[in-house]
């Protein structure tokens, strides 16, 4: 029984070296896989239109779905650096508003912020941490071309794949399984993809009226910002209201504004978490919570960011092969909601 207690942890442990030593390759990977789903899903719907008896070829839908990502992936890319190279030409205003504030609130209420903060206000570079997102972004534009080539491959593979499939497992029990569990987690993955999307979409326009009202700088990043957080579960809200609600104090230098901007965002993270959320998502997810936040944590500290995007998909698709199953289908079991 020991024997098989070190060897489960032994084999854990190479697992989580393995995926650390080979992140670089991996990641792109894993995003590529995530960002085909996308594009099936898109290719998927677009087949299903029917203009008299005529229906889009594969090819042409396919086409068609890659076009709109790789738009979307440029826009969304391009925006953000342009509005952070806008944010650092404002960072000298917002870190001298700050210190007018900290100043302030000394005059005002006896605060030593700086003390508070335990020196976090004192060591804080806008301009900084602005350039230090700019160099992340910076390289997954590097990691962009090959996210590219993984998809393409992906595209063109996955035409070829059921017929692959058939010869490589040609006992038909085997092979109903194998499908089964492939269309599980293509369904899985759709839910997840079209849910997420549509309610994080839903929080981004939302977040925007509100900033534009409030009158925060650069209103449509801060709600892109907020659209792309929301992909990653629990912390990513949390995130989502923290970032603008800083901007909003570092703009003004007003303790009002940012009050406003916390509550107004905050409150729309909550109503959206729980109940727009549960309400949408209903049982066609069907996670556990607390399985949620475990994966969070653990493939975040494996894979950093790119892993909290990735945490729940890949419970996803974890839970669906463990259904199959039946050594793995208690572990589903526990998985689930």
């Amino acid at each position: 029984m020991l024997n098989k207690i070190l060897k489960i942890i032994a084999l854990l442990v190479l697992s989580v070296y393995a995926l650390v030593a080979a992140k670089n390759v991996l990641i792109p990977l894993f995003i590529a896989i995530l960002i085909w789903f996308i594009i099936y899903e898109i290719t998927t719907n677009i087949q299903s239109i029917k203009i008299g008896k005529y229906r889009f070829p594969r090819w042409l839908a396919y086409l068609f779905s890659t076009i709109i990502i790789a738009t979307a992936g440029y826009f969304i890319l391009n925006a953000m650096i342009h509005n952070l190279r806008e944010i650092n030409e404002l960072a000298p205003k917002y870190q001298q508003n700050l210190r007018n504030f900290e100043t302030w609130a000394k005059n005002t209420y006896d605060l030593d912020l700086e003390m508070i903060s335990a020196g976090w206000l004192k060591e804080m570079d806008i301009q900084a941490l602005v350039g230090s997102l700019l160099n992340q972004l910076s390289g997954l534009i590097s990691n962009s071309f090959m996210i590219v080539l993984y998809i393409l491959f992906i595209i063109i593979e996955s035409e070829y794949f059921t017929p692959k499939l058939k010869q490589s497992i040609p006992k038909k029990s085997a092979l109903l399984n194998t499908v089964e569990v492939l269309n599980n987690i293509k369904k899985s993955m759709g839910n997840y993809i079209i849910l997420k999307t549509g309610v994080s979409l839903i929080t981004g326009v939302c977040s925007y009226i509100i900033l534009l009202i409030i009158g925060v700088d650069l209103a449509f990043f801060w709600a892109l910002l907020i659209f792309l957080l929301n992909y990653i579960p629990s912390v990513g809200s949390l995130i989502a209201t923290v970032f603008p609600s800083l901007v909003a104090l570092f703009q003004f230098g007003s303790l009002q504004p940012f009050l406003i901007v916390l509550f107004a965002i905050g409150t729309l993270q909550v109503v959206v978490g729980n109940f727009i959320e549960p309400k949408v998502f209903g049982d066609k997810l069907n996670i556990n919570g607390f399985v949620v936040i475990l994966a969070l944590s653990v493939w975040g500290a494996i894979w950093g960011i790119a892993g909290m995007v990735l945490s729940v998909p890949i419970v996803l698709v974890t839970i669906a092969i463990f259904d199959q199953f039946p050594q793995t289908k208690g572990i589903s079991v526990f998985l689930k909601s």
